[in-house]
């Protein structure tokens, strides 16, 4: 007596299924899941390379050498934040990735090996004033600087002054 295998059934919710079936959903969608978890970082310094910078942004300077006079400063987003001199010199600070501490920042030091602050050199965010690492905050985070620009507060990009003179009007 010769017994004939015969392909084993798994029953999912109460439908047979054969396990080779439910090898190729598995594959199915583990493909798929990581085909979307990808992301090409050429598409995205494409994205940024193409993206209208903000018309207050100025010429790209090498380094900030008042770093220990720093007046204060102006958070734009978790990539970016404005350092004042005082109030007629501001520089647009880009840090390389996002700076979570950035949106609760209380205090900001410049952490370099020199006394300017160059691409490469850090930002220590704290939310703390005093930065001390409090229970309930965040502490304090080091966000390395990708590029520093000069920053204008008025802008001379003609379309956003026609924004202005349109909202004025009656």
């Amino acid at each position: 007596m010769t017994q004939t295998s015969r392909p084993q059934i798994t029953k999912i919710n109460g439908q047979n299924t054969k396990p080779h079936r439910l090898w190729l959903l598995g594959t199915v969608l583990v493909t798929g899941l990581l085909l979307a978890a990808c992301e090409t970082p050429a598409a995205t310094a494409k994205d940024e390379a193409t993206a209208k910078p903000d018309p207050r942004q100025g010429k790209e300077v090498g380094q900030l050498c008042f770093t220990g006079s720093i007046n204060g400063f102006d958070v734009i987003d978790k990539k970016h934040v404005v350092l004042r001199k005082n109030v007629s010199s501001k520089f647009l600070v880009e840090l390389t990735g996002i700076c979570t501490n950035l949106s609760r920042a209380q205090a900001i030091k410049v952490d370099s090996n020199s006394s300017c602050l160059r691409r490469g050199d850090y930002l220590l965010v704290s939310d703390s004033v005093f930065f001390v690492d409090n229970a309930g905050g965040m502490g304090i985070e080091s966000c390395p600087v990708r590029r520093i620009y000069e920053w204008n507060d008025k802008t001379n990009d003609p379309d956003s002054a026609d924004k202005e003179e349109g909202d004025s009007a009656p």
